[in-house]
């Protein structure tokens, strides 16, 4: 299957990689989109290091037996993208825990890949104490 694989800094090859190992617990997800990440970024060029040669990705949603999802990118294998290889690769076998299910989008499932940084701002909003201001900036 075809998979963008960060082979050295600076450079991802579009390349034929033979999908992970299929463990009794996990499910095969069909990608749909990937997003990219300011640490995807950072692993590209080079400012954070990590084993390569690897696949990007873990903000990821795709296709389960016909249904939207999302993927957490925590395993208990690795971090998918850093640890192991991640989302930007046609299918992805993923840890049945590691799936969620999530309804139709408005039929734009593109906004499926941004569920995982809505988790990282609402996790860190909640361990905020003394009802501390907030900024969150974007675009």
């Amino acid at each position: 299957m075809l998979a963008a694989l960060l082979t050295k800094k600076g450079n991802i090859k579009i390349v034929n990689k033979k999908p992970q190992i299929k463990r009794a617990n996990m499910n095969c997800i069909k990608v749909l989109y990937c997003g990219i990440c300011g640490s995807d970024i950072s692993k590209y060029n080079g400012s954070k290091s990590i084993n390569r040669p690897i696949v990007l990705g873990h903000e990821i949603c795709g296709l389960l037996n016909n249904e939207l999802v999302a993927i957490k990118p925590k395993t208990e294998y690795g971090f998918l993208g850093s640890d192991i290889d991640g989302g930007m690769i046609e299918n992805i076998y993923v840890d049945k825990e590691n799936i969620m299910y999530i309804p139709r989008l408005s039929n734009n499932p593109r906004l499926a890949t941004l569920i995982e940084p809505l988790a990282n701002v609402i996790h860190s909003v909640r361990i905020l104490t003394n009802k501390e201001d907030v900024a969150i900036i974007g675009k």
